[in-house]
């Protein structure tokens, strides 16, 4: 193999330090846990966990040796803790020695045609740690005041959802289970549940906020 470039070298030194950066997270959080965690908007907006909530918590359970914990908030840290591991020690090892160890942008060229099928990896990763906190479910991962949050955690952990949905009720097309029906009681008791609680927090928003008290048919509307 031929030397490195200048460039080959920058480039390596740039993964070396975003390596550094990303594990200084974690051994900072894991040294002061009081250290805020890093924000993250889908959260915010919807009170469900993205693909890389618990992510820092997970990694610092991780280096502390509960794999277990670190596995339950998150269980994509660890393999791209060790990924990472792994990208900086090669990077370093092709510095100290001058030369790249194989020509990484010709074996690169046919993962390119790769990157759907990951894309609905990642996917799937989120489906399934979505669900997994929603059905524990995850304090850590959840914020219980988002009316989006409550609305999917009653109607996924509920088995009022599961007879909704015709699991263990009598199914149509000669007891088989009807996806037509499935889909259309889900998607009816979620519309429903979610109006619920709009509903629900704008009538406590209105009561709180007025200044002359609850009104005669507030108290009517309370004690129906």
């Amino acid at each position: 193999m031929p030397p490195l470039t200048p460039r080959q070298r920058l480039v390596r030194l740039g993964i070396i330090a975003v390596s550094a950066l990303v594990f200084s997270l974690p051994l900072l959080k894991s040294l002061n846990p009081s250290l805020p965690g890093l924000p993250c908007g889908f959260k915010a907006l919807t009170g469900l966990p993205c693909l890389f909530c618990g992510g820092t918590r997970s990694a610092c359970a991780a280096l502390r040796g509960d794999f277990a914990y670190s596995l339950y908030l998150n269980a994509l840290s660890i393999p791209l803790l060790v990924s990472i591991l792994l990208l900086a020690f090669a990077s370093a090892l092709e510095i100290t020695r001058g030369r790249p160890f194989a020509d990484w942008h010709s074996l690169s060229k046919p993962f390119f045609k790769l990157w759907p099928a990951l894309i609905l990896l990642l996917l799937a990763c989120w489906a399934v740690h979505l669900i997994s906190a929603l059905r524990t479910p995850k304090p850590e991962l959840l914020n219980p005041d988002n009316p989006i949050a409550t609305c999917l955690r009653r109607l996924i952990s509920g088995a009022e959802w599961k007879r909704s949905a015709g699991w263990g009720a009598p199914l149509a097309s000669g007891g088989k289970l009807c996806p037509a029906r499935v889909f259309h009681s889900s998607a009816r008791r979620l519309l429903l549940s979610f109006g619920h609680e709009i509903f629900s927090v704008r009538c406590s928003f209105s009561f709180s906020c007025d200044p002359r008290g609850p009104r005669d048919d507030d108290r009517q509307y309370r004690r129906g």
